[in-house]
């Protein structure tokens, strides 16, 4: 394909790319834990910076384990607007529970 100029790659299987030499050498994966799937093996930066390396900061969110802080903080919603689109089933809240309702 690449002799008639087609853009094209090796796809390879994920065992292969995990024990690629090139990539072990550079450092390209990073272990990380994660609350729901314990330690975890994560692609990291495919460029290296001398001056700025790039360093892995967290995994993924948990499903809405940061809605409440969007809507609130960034988005400036009152408790009960937010509540409302929580309670009508428009949002996901990881750790609400209607328990928390009787608390506000």
């Amino acid at each position: 394909m690449q002799k008639a100029n087609i853009a094209s790659g090796v796809v390879k299987k994920a065992s292969e790319i995990f024990g690629d030499p090139q990539l072990n050498g550079r450092r390209f994966f990073w272990k990380m834990k994660h609350q729901e799937m314990d330690e975890f093996t994560h692609m990291g930066q495919p460029s290296v910076l001398s001056r700025t390396p790039a360093q892995p900061k967290s995994p993924a969110p948990l499903l809405g384990e940061h809605t409440a802080f969007v809507c609130t903080d960034i988005l400036k919603m009152t408790e009960d607007e937010f509540t409302d689109l929580l309670l009508a089933g428009l949002l996901v809240y990881k750790t609400f529970a209607l328990n928390d309702l009787h608390k506000r």
